[in-house]
């Protein structure tokens, strides 16, 4: 059933790259299930990290997103993972992290937008940095590049309507991204995942 779910996915959606979000289900015959599909990780643990590691996933397949990383965390997960940086505190970890290690480190920010999945309104969210003042923000790392970003506004949402404003919206927001001298954006985490239907009578609008 995984492997058909994962082979629907990648024939629905040529281009695009799908992320398994290991919270979900942590047994390792299913990570390397779905590794062996070609599919990464979201990796919400400096452990989850690891266990992607073990499932013979690449660094570059696995997206360490969580919120609220500590210094061991980040030096658990170092060279890895690609970092998803959730705070300011954040960046500053990562940029003594990377000048201790001499090197120039790509990451992505989680950003809180100014829309929602309904609307343009910006929402309070205790996770990501606000649109606002990461472009108010005077980007002093040396040693840090953002290179991708990652949003997430809202899980199970079945209307493709909705979602299909939701990922231009975060397009539109990538390409503004792509304008600032300290950016050279490769990727974009859609983030809020696949709504499932969990009964008969409900289905994608």
């Amino acid at each position: 059933m995984i492997d058909k779910s994962c082979q629907k996915l990648q024939e629905k959606f040529k281009n695009i790259e799908f992320l398994y979000s290991i919270k979900a289900n942590p047994f390792m015959p299913v990570i390397k299930t779905i590794k062996e599909n070609g599919i990464g990780s979201d990796a919400a643990s400096s452990n989850e990290v690891l266990l992607s590691i073990k499932a013979g996933m690449e660094k570059n397949q696995i997206y360490y997103s969580a919120p609220g990383k500590t210094m061991e965390d980040l030096q658990k997960a170092w060279d890895k993972c690609i970092f998803i940086a959730d705070s300011f505190h954040e960046l500053d970890l990562l940029e003594k992290l990377a000048k201790n290690h001499g090197e120039i480190l790509e990451i992505g920010i989680r950003v809180n937008p100014n829309y929602s999945m309904t609307d343009k309104k910006a929402h309070p969210s205790k996770f990501g940095i606000d649109e606002d003042k990461i472009f108010s923000f005077d980007w002093t790392y040396k040693n840090l590049k953002l290179v991708g970003l990652h949003v997430h506004v809202q899980s199970q949402i079945l209307d493709t309507n909705l979602l299909s404003n939701y990922y231009k919206n975060t397009y539109d927001l990538a390409v503004k991204f792509s304008k600032l001298s300290h950016a050279d954006i490769k990727f974009i985490n859609f983030g809020s995942g696949i709504g499932v239907a969990y009964d008969k009578k409900t289905k994608m609008m």
